[in-house]
């Protein structure tokens, strides 16, 4: 015997806040559950059903099939929007933080924050082209050559970590 299903109380929540949404989202496009169900290619019972919360699972992939045809977005979107496949992952560490602290920006600082974080991308990219570039020069030369750059470049780190990197560690000279 078929055994319905039984939603879990937040499946239940996320269930009725997509309903909500889609609802919203009608009365925004103009969209009546007629045009729904003919956009989404399915019967107008499902969608009366649905949106009049006479089904006990709610609703299925058939009905977010069709808000997705209805509204004209990605199937996807609306899938995970509705709990029926999960989301991409939250993030968290430092792109929430980012993201948290750039939306307490206003507009025109938003603005500056997404250009500089073009430009700090666009010069780790430059820098990361250029160490591939050296790289492949280096792979091509002989292995004695390959031996002595290694050499030089590690002489010449251990003299830069103890040599003065900027003005401010310059050390005073009495007069």
């Amino acid at each position: 015997m078929y055994k319905k299903r039984r939603l879990t109380p937040d499946q239940q929540n996320q269930r009725e806040e997509f309903l909500i949404w889609v609802e919203t989202e009608m009365d925004l496009r103009g969209i009546n559950a007629g045009m729904l169900a003919a956009e989404g290619d399915i019967s107008p019972a499902l969608v009366s059903m649905t949106l009049g919360r006479k089904l006990s699972t709610g609703y299925g992939p058939k009905f977010v099939a069709a808000v997705a045809a209805a509204f004209n977005l990605p199937e996807i979107d609306l899938f995970q929007r509705a709990g029926l496949v999960a989301g991409p992952a939250e993030e968290s560490g430092a792109p929430a933080q980012i993201a948290e602290s750039a939306r307490r920006l206003t507009a025109d600082n938003q603005a500056k924050l997404l250009e500089y974080s073009e430009y700090l991308y666009i010069q780790q990219e430059q820098k990361r082209q250029a160490n591939n570039n050296l790289a492949n020069r280096i792979n091509r030369l002989d292995p004695l050559s390959q031996q002595r750059i290694v050499a030089a470049g590690d002489a010449l780190a251990r003299t830069k970590s103890s040599q003065p990197t900027s003005l401010i560690e310059l050390p005073v000279r009495p007069d």
